[in-house]
């Protein structure tokens, strides 16, 4: 998929998982190396969708992109070192 795709797709995930006046600033957008220690970690997250991007650069763009959408996202710069870069979204808990 494209990033614009990407975008859109998590656009739809929003959609089906908002909740009465709930916006896009109530779902979190992070990144990992290892979306199975985000699982295993933290049970509050509650993972609606997660995308694979092959490199860094591409990975720094759809986070850029979906802050521009209005998602809470990191605000430091993607510094992982090892790839593939998992780009994964939550809804805020108690939200």
């Amino acid at each position: 998929m494209t990033i614009s795709e990407t975008v859109k797709w998590f656009n739809s995930i929003f959609d089906i998982n908002k909740s009465g006046i709930q916006t896009k600033r109530d779902f979190c957008i992070g990144f990992t190396s290892d979306i199975e220690h985000v699982k295993k970690k933290n049970d509050a997250i509650n993972l609606l969708g997660t995308t694979k991007c092959d490199s860094l650069k591409v990975a720094q763009e759809l986070i850029d992109s979906m802050r521009d959408e209005g998602y809470e996202t990191p605000q430091e710069q993607l510094e992982l070192k090892t790839l593939p870069v998992f780009i994964y979204m939550y809804k805020k808990p108690n939200n």
